[in-house]
């Protein structure tokens, strides 16, 4: 097969057309993904322009260049708003119908509609327009961890680079305006490359938004809706990895253990949305209240958690003694009702990494309930026995009341 022009029509033709047919089934088996919808009538409409130029010999210029041409920038613009509507912004149509119309304005013109290299630039530089474009709208929401949204990046940032390319070589080496059909050789390879990026583009584009659904679905997973802390499971499964693996094992670590008190009275006399908020409050304190490396998570109900590496006793308590504080003075009205409500902190401190997870959690349950029966809104704390010359035996722990 000989790759001129027509033939990478063809190519283009069977490309698009496969990929617009598959995103439009993937929007038909769900209607929420709208860049699928944007994206796959892009692809077809590309592939219906260059069908059109294919058909050059039969239907004459004004179907295969103008219309054609036009066909193929509005499925440029809508790659673009494909992306808008991937990260959720209104879609602009009007923009859409601009390259076209002046496409075919600038085809009246006799000497711009003779001249081939014009032509190109035109077009090329529309399609460049486009293609970075979408390429902004992805960037803008790029710290969404998508392994596909680099890729489209990339691909995109070499595809507007070969769109300039292309209109840099009809300065140094312009086609010839008497063979239209049997253009030059780098026009060619430009081509065939255009035709790659086309092509893996489509089929990263179809894996976007299935990425999207699988980190949501992740995510849902691992994270509680209502504080957007980590959940029960994600708390244990990221806290046992962060206690392995630090690099100084003999340093400190403490975990911070907090239930609200008297949480069940709230909702009974407030109402379950006043529970609710003052979940979320409690939420945004403890992470007002965290450094990078700390760990948060609610563990359910009103028990929430928090590890603190490399953190030893004052530390613990200069922290859980602060949340318990903050907490007091802000929740005294939810919603414009009157809340009092307050936070017991139990904490378990070691001064190495050996313990695990489970063994933190225990002693900071034990600590959390001398908190509790010692009158609520207050701190509490659990540490081996070897921090304290008066304990009674080996492997003895012992309680200390840290505030009153």
């Amino acid at each position: 097969m000989t790759l001129d022009f027509p033939t990478i029509a063809l190519m283009s033709v069977a490309v698009a057309g496969l990929v617009g047919v598959l995103m439009l089934f993937s929007w038909a088996e769900n209607r929420a993904v709208t860049a699928w919808a944007w994206w796959g009538a892009a692809y077809i409409l590309i592939a219906t322009g260059f069908t059109l130029v294919t058909l050059r010999p039969v239907l004459g210029p004004f179907v295969s260049i103008v219309l054609a041409n036009a066909l193929v920038l509005g499925g440029y613009g809508m790659v673009w708003m494909g992306a808008r509507a991937f990260e959720g912004r209104t879609t602009r149509v009007a923009a859409i119908l601009a390259a076209p119309a002046i496409w075919i304005v600038a085809m009246q013109i006799a000497p711009f509609a003779e001249n081939v290299n014009a032509r190109v630039v035109l077009a090329s530089s529309f399609m460049s327009l486009f293609c970075a474009l979408a390429a902004h709208e992805l960037w803008r929401g790029r710290e969404e961890p998508l392994r596909a949204r680099s890729l489209i990046l990339a691909l995109f940032a070499v595809y507007v680079l070969l769109l300039q390319g292309r209109i840099a070589m009809t300065i140094v080496a312009p086609i010839p305006d008497a063979l239209p059909l049997e253009i030059s050789g780098w026009f060619i390879q430009s081509a065939v490359a255009g035709l790659l990026c086309g092509v893996l583009l489509g089929f990263l584009m179809l894996i976007l938004p299935r990425q999207r659904a699988e980190l949501h679905y992740r995510t849902a997973a691992l994270v509680d809706p209502l504080t957007e802390l980590a959940n029960r499971r994600a708390f244990l499964e990221r806290a046992e990895p962060l206690l392995r693996n630090r690099f100084l094992p003999q340093r400190p670590v403490a975990l911070l253990l907090f239930d609200l008190d008297r949480f069940k009275e709230i909702n009974d006399c407030h109402g379950h949305a006043a529970g609710d908020r003052a979940l979320q409050l409690f939420a945004d304190i403890v992470m007002r209240h965290l450094r990078p490396d700390d760990l948060a998570g609610r563990l359910g109900g009103e028990e929430f958690a928090v590890l603190l590496p490399e953190a030893d006793l004052n530390t613990a308590v200069a922290i859980g003694e602060s949340i318990r504080d903050h907490f007091g003075q802000v929740a005294t009205e939810v919603d414009g009702q009157a809340l009092q409500a307050t936070v017991s902190v139990g904490i378990a401190c070691s001064d190495d990494y050996s313990s695990g997870i489970d063994d933190l959690l225990a002693r900071a349950d034990i600590a959390l309930y001398r908190a509790k029966h010692a009158g609520r809104d207050r701190v509490e704390a659990i540490v081996p026995r070897h921090d304290y010359e008066e304990a009674a035996r080996p492997g003895a722990l012992r309680l200390v009341p840290l505030a009153g």
